[in-house]
């Protein structure tokens, strides 16, 4: 495995798709394009950001203030600006 969620231009080309084009495929739908097998699979957040990475900090302190304030009086907002 090389990752997910990443931009390949290989990929892109075989399928037609241009950056910024939005598409849906069935998970497990499979393309082999030329030695590398490319995999549509739904991600979600406990595989992207896992309770021991990165993150953890973050999610210590949640758990800390819904300890003291209640867990209806925590949110987390976040911006992704690229």
């Amino acid at each position: 495995m090389t990752g997910k969620s990443s931009w390949s231009p290989a990929f892109a080309e075989a399928v037609g798709l241009e950056r910024g084009d939005v598409r849906e495929w069935p998970d497990g739908a499979e393309w082999l394009i030329g030695d590398t097998l490319y995999k549509s699979v739904t991600i979600r957040r406990r595989d992207a950001v896992t309770e021991t990475g990165e993150w953890r900090p973050v999610w210590e302190a949640m758990k800390g203030l819904a300890e003291q304030h209640g867990d209806d009086n925590v949110r987390l907002v976040v911006w992704f600006d690229d």
